[in-house]
């Protein structure tokens, strides 16, 4: 038998012999004694303290939550937990967030059911906002050149090595250019952009630019001037200068909320709210690890004002363990997530304003 939480803070238990699914819940009574709740029947229970290793070795305090003893106790597999209070709730809020993705899954499939049946009866489907903003692409012969701004992928939260990172991006560029020839893609532009740590200025303050700068010089044997980096806050107009698309290295969820931190809570609080439920009504199963996903802005937003049409969000590899799907240093599938993750990201970039 086997236990877990639900995201109504339930219990449950899986019995393997029965195979039957046990639903139970803890909560206090009136004089605050400690009653679990199975299946509609009320048992008594009380709180036991033991000590014991965990894997690493150390001895904690594990606290327990027991039946008492006597021929009428059911038998049941009572969990136990040695976590803090902050990793509860982080725990508690990963299955909500993952109750909410099937959640968003089943309304966007009912929005299609819904759609279909109206197209079978001659009706028509009105998109909704999120999905119909006005999108203006660069007339036919305009020199004006198209910019794609991005940031160095994965190296910041996702603790992607740097240097790695430039020589496997660098590459995917310099590929991509040749594949993309003047004079056709004259005006293609691909920006790198990252603000140096506070208090600092130029391209070498920047971890990221100055390791893409030294990359590239050695391998730009052509001269290709479409490539460029550029220190600048990417959600910045003024700092930026004017471009149609913004990369965000983004999560499998699209969260761009306070814990999220990085340029992807920058863009989010520069996009506007919309912008996650927005990229979250058009991928309802979330991203995964070298896609590219992305999202026209709506008129209202403050990057639209800025000139900016989509935000392109990508999923690179993850390197850091406290963040999900971690490779825990396996660079030989880190570096083949990062080449598809860039790849993605221009090829999409060029289906969108050269099409």
């Amino acid at each position: 038998m086997w236990s877990w939480k639900n995201v109504n803070g339930s219990y449950q238990n899986y019995d393997d012999t029965h195979s039957k699914l046990i639903e139970f819940a803890y909560q206090k009574d009136q004089n605050g004694a400690m009653k679990l709740t199975m299946n509609g029947t009320i048992y008594d229970l009380c709180f036991q303290t033991m000590k014991q290793k965990n894997q690493k070795g150390v001895t904690v305090s594990i606290q327990r939550l027991g039946l008492p003893t006597g021929p009428s106790a059911p038998t049941i597999s009572v969990p136990t937990t040695e976590m803090g209070s902050h990793a509860i709730a982080k725990r508690d809020r990963e299955d909500a967030e993952r109750e909410n993705v099937k959640n968003r899954a089943l309304k966007t499939r009912k929005v299609v059911e819904s759609e279909e049946k109206s197209l079978a009866k001659g009706g028509h489907i009105q998109p909704p906002v999120s999905l119909a903003p006005v999108v203006t692409k660069p007339s036919a012969g305009s020199t004006n050149p198209i910019v794609l701004a991005f940031p160095s992928i994965s190296t910041n939260i996702f603790m992607f090595d740097v240097e790695k990172a430039a020589a496997v991006a660098c590459g995917v560029i310099q590929k991509f250019l040749r594949a993309h020839s003047i004079p056709k893609f004259s005006t293609l532009c691909l920006m790198l952009v990252d603000v140096p740590p506070h208090g600092k200025s130029s391209l070498e303050d920047s971890e990221a630019l100055a390791a893409f700068q030294k990359r590239w010089k050695t391998i730009n044997e052509e001269g290709e001037t479409r490539f460029i980096l550029k220190v600048a806050d990417i959600t910045d107009l003024s700092s930026r200068g004017p471009c149609l698309a913004i990369a965000n290295a983004t999560n499998q969820t699209f969260a761009g909320g306070p814990a999220t931190g990085g340029v992807n809570r920058a863009i989010h609080l520069a996009a506007g709210k919309e912008l996650q439920s927005d990229s979250r009504y058009m991928y309802p199963e979330g991203a995964a690890p070298g896609g590219v996903y992305p999202v026209a802005l709506r008129a209202s937003s403050g990057l639209y004002a800025q000139g900016v049409r989509h935000v392109m969000h990508v999923l690179g590899p993850n390197m850091n363990p406290m963040r999900p799907n971690c490779l825990h240093g396996d660079y030989t599938t880190g570096c083949k997530q990062l080449t598809a993750c860039y790849e993605a990201l221009f090829t999409e970039f060029v289906k969108l304003y050269f099409a």
